[in-house]
């Protein structure tokens, strides 16, 4: 996943500390299940120990769903990862049985190496323009 510098620039300006890309893959493995891939860069300027990326998936209508094995909706990135550096990395679970545009971030936990951290919530993260696509 590319992550464009427009964007970038624009999270950025309104103090977000990262800019994430979200991805259910389009296509499944043998038993139906699609991965669900994270590209982020950190945008701030201090050095990220940990990044906690908390999703749920909700259906056409934004009800929550579950997947039919056990999605766990938490995935944990760990630095460090200095200012300008781009990750990439896959959840540990798969998502069975549902398509691949339901996956949205609720809940975002940013631990930088002295210990201090910023929490966003869904509505924080839409406002800062932190998340790509704006899911």
């Amino acid at each position: 996943m590319h992550i464009p510098e427009e964007k970038l620039e624009k999270a950025q300006n309104a103090g977000a500390p990262v800019y994430i890309q979200v991805g259910i893959s389009p296509l499944t493995d043998s038993a139906g299940g699609r991965q669900v891939g994270f590209t982020w860069r950190n945008i701030g300027t201090k050095t990220i120990k940990y990044l906690i990326i908390e999703t749920s998936l909700i259906n056409q209508v934004g009800d929550d769903i579950t997947c039919s094995i056990g999605y766990s909706g938490s995935v944990r990135f760990t630095g460090p990862v200095k200012p300008n550096e781009t990750r990439r990395g896959d959840s540990a679970s798969k998502c069975y049985d549902v398509p691949p545009s339901t996956l949205i971030v609720d809940r975002l936990t940013v631990v930088y190496m002295d210990d201090s951290q910023e929490i966003f919530n869904r509505d924080e993260l839409q406002e800062i323009g932190a998340l790509h696509p704006d899911s």
